[in-house]
């Protein structure tokens, strides 16, 4: 049975923020920003043009088509930073957007799948870096490990929260994930750059439209996802305790995946779905995202994402497209809005908002 949510009256987004690392303080000197150029140079060495050219050489021998040119054109990465100072700056600005301090939140819940630390609780450490250091007064801090679902379901938790009579929620999405590319590994790291957005959550106490609905699941995928394959307690083989990318197979039953969930997502809701203005699907390629965008059957539906200038956030992704999206001026008083993931790990999930008037 999937996880439903129904419409939940009177929950409002308080505010919406993103941290990159170029932000992070000393402005400019723990994060940098890079193009394709330099981002080759960066990962392949001085001589990266004479690589490709020779691997294209090769692959010409053998009648392989020629690579696609890069979705992504800038992305930014982490210089001895990590995520929890890529959190706490989300935070910081989300609450200074609400106008609140952080001693008035009820929870603090961060997905990540890039953590500093294996055991210890990551949020509890933003937490007390935002302020919630103050004895037994302090809000829950927790973490959400779901790969680039877990935004979303921090979101549902939150709101299960809410509905329960706590105060506003703070969500946090981040990821750093550059440190752990393999070497070497030009796709990976043309793909994924590093990133923070957050949002706050808050009842106001009436029973206006917000939350229209959403689901959750999980689907078991065959093939190897993208993973850090390293057991624990960690041993002497340091490379297992890299990204390592995913096979072909499991690629096409993600594929899959992403060609059904947003169906099943617009069937259980269809008068609303009917209604979307604007998608903001996890982006990690324009073919994923199209294959969803015809699956929820709205063609008129506007795509929304930040892919090609930010690259993929994992589980920041979501919250930092929300923030871009909220931030460009695109939606309009009263429109919908759905925005969905899915994840190696077979998990999705996807909702329905509609924009204050």
């Amino acid at each position: 049975m999937n996880l439903l949510m129904q419409a939940c009256p009177g929950l409002r987004l308080v505010s919406t923020s993103v941290a990159r690392p170029v932000d992070l303080a000393p402005q400019g000197q723990r994060g940098v920003e890079l193009d394709n150029d330099a981002l080759h140079e960066r990962v392949l060495g001085p001589d990266w043009r004479a690589q490709l050219q020779a691997k294209a050489e090769r692959a010409a021998q053998r009648g392989a088509a020629p690579a696609p040119e890069p979705t992504v054109r800038t992305r930014q990465w982490v210089l001895g930073a990590d995520a929890i100072d890529l959190a706490v700056l989300a935070g910081q600005r989300a609450l200074a957007a609400a106008g609140l301090r952080a001693l008035e939140l009820s929870a603090v819940i961060c997905a990540t799948s890039t953590p500093p630390v294996i055991s210890a609780s990551m949020t509890a450490r933003i937490g007390k870096a935002l302020g919630c250091d103050e004895g037994l007064s302090n809000p829950v801090c927790f973490d959400v490990r779901a790969g680039g679902v877990g935004a979303l379901l921090a979101w549902f938790t939150a709101q299960g929260l809410i509905s329960q009579g706590a105060g506003p929620v703070l969500i946090i999405g981040v990821e750093a994930a550059s440190p752990f590319l393999l070497p070497g590994d030009i796709g990976s790291a043309l793909l994924y750059g590093d990133g923070a957005g957050a949002c706050i959550l808050a009842s106001d106490g009436s029973q206006a439209e917000s939350f229209l609905g959403g689901m959750s699941g999980q689907s078991t995928l065959q093939g190897v996802s993208t993973t850090i394959p390293g057991q624990l307690p960690p041993t002497e083989a340091i490379m297992d305790y890299r990204f390592h990318k995913p096979d072909q197979v499991h690629l096409a039953d993600l594929s899959r995946l992403w060609g059904r969930f947003p169906r099943e997502l617009a069937e259980r809701f269809a008068p609303v779905c009917a209604r979307v203005k604007h998608f903001l699907p996890y982006a990690v390629s324009p073919r994923q995202m199209g294959i969803a965008h015809e699956a929820l059957g709205q063609p008129d539906a506007r795509i929304f994402h930040e892919l090609d200038t930010q690259g993929c956030l994992g589980a920041a992704s979501s919250l930092a497209a929300l923030h871009g999206f909220m931030s460009s001026g695109r939606g309009q008083p009263g429109e919908v809005i759905v925005l969905a993931s899915a994840a190696g790990n077979g998990l999705w999930a996807g909702f329905f908002w509609r924009l204050p008037d």
